[in-house]
């Protein structure tokens, strides 16, 4: 084979590739945003404004959302109220806090950029604190996603906390308020 027909067919080659390429580029980007390649488990780890916090309260629920289209503006939603256009894609139920001490694993989890929403509420069921993260979600995640809560207005100012280590509230199992 001579250089000029060598030329040529790498040239169709290099042709036929990029067409295929350029096909294939918007399945690449939805499959950026919608999620492509099934659900994978998650590990959630929630980073309390301090010890004090951590003791008041009792359980916490984390719902995951999709965050393809302005997670920002769902973050800022959920910390007034659940927006009434966004379907939850998973979700921890009420849970222990303690739970979310060595990091709670969420299975199942659609691939992609997601939002976690996060609600801590005290024994009584009054919400004490929220968070929210965008995190980018794809294959296997060996690190938890950590969520970092702030106080909610109807935090108490001064609680009577007994606990001193979570050890006391997780596994002693102490009730770390008293009345």
């Amino acid at each position: 084979m001579g250089p000029h027909r060598w030329y040529k067919t790498c040239m169709r080659w290099a042709h036929g590739c990029v067409r295929r390429c350029v096909r294939f580029l918007p399945v690449l980007a939805l499959c950026g945003t919608a999620g492509c390649g099934g659900a994978v488990d998650v590990s959630y780890t929630l980073l309390f404004p301090s010890l004090e916090t951590f003791f008041l309260s009792a359980t916490a629920s984390l719902d995951v959302y999709d965050g393809s289209e302005d997670p920002d503006e769902i973050c800022r939603n959920l910390s007034v109220a659940l927006p009434a256009n966004q379907q939850t894609l998973a979700s921890s139920g009420s849970t222990d806090v303690c739970a979310f001490f060595d990091g709670l694993a969420t299975e199942n989890v659609p691939q992609g950029r997601l939002v976690m929403a996060v609600t801590v509420n005290d024994a009584a069921g009054l919400a004490l604190m929220r968070g929210c993260r965008v995190a980018d979600i794809y294959g296997d995640n060996t690190e938890p996603v950590v969520i970092t809560l702030a106080t909610l207005p109807n935090y108490p100012e001064s609680p009577n906390i007994t606990c001193t280590t979570p050890e006391d509230k997780c596994v002693d199992r102490l009730s770390c308020v008293s009345q």
